[in-house]
């Protein structure tokens, strides 16, 4: 009997492990300091660009329960050094499909995903998508947290882009110069 009780205790334990993140991703700073420490930058001397990059984030859906989107946000540089785009990454990460197609904030502004990937395991359906912005978008999103609405085919999800990662991206992005 008690090798059973501690079998049990062992699955219990990774079963409550594979629960508390569904993504993998870091919950959202607290501080923008934290934020910063988690931007890195990449460069390919054989395809000559480069790639700034967050942390992934996780965002829960509110709602939605077990559902969250993972966020990060990556800029290109060309060869010569200058920005190309700015992209925002998401994962959507239910035990459905939502079937992807829009992403609108709350300000009214509607954006296009571009579907990226779709995946399906460990009981969870990944819907992977991302949109390209501006600075000028970047900047907003800096100012406060940032509500966006995700939808699908079958249903739709709210979540919150943290005020920090932005602020943090966006500082790195003036850093390396952004023309």
């Amino acid at each position: 009997m008690h090798l059973l009780s501690k079998i049990i205790l062992i699955v219990s334990c990774f079963s409550l492990i594979s629960c508390m993140s569904v993504t993998g991703a870091r919950k959202a700073p607290e501080t923008l300091s934290e934020a910063k420490e988690l931007i890195s930058y990449e460069y390919d001397q054989f395809k000559k660009v480069g790639w700034l990059h967050s942390s992934d984030y996780d965002a829960p859906v509110e709602d939605g329960w077990n559902t969250s989107v993972k966020y990060s946000f990556r800029a290109n540089y060309s060869e010569n050094n200058k920005l190309s785009f700015i992209q925002l990454y998401m994962t959507y990460t239910s035990q459905s499909w939502l079937f992807v197609n829009a992403l609108n904030d709350s300000n009214g502004k509607s954006y296009k995903p571009l579907l990226i990937d779709k995946n399906v395991g460990g009981g969870y359906v990944y819907e992977t998508f991302g949109i390209t912005i501006s600075k000028k978008q970047l900047e907003d999103f800096a100012v406060k947290d940032y509500r966006f609405k995700v939808s699908g085919k079958k249903g739709s999800g709210i979540f919150t882009i943290s005020q920090f990662v932005s602020e943090a991206f966006l500082t790195e992005l003036n850093l390396r110069g952004s023309s």
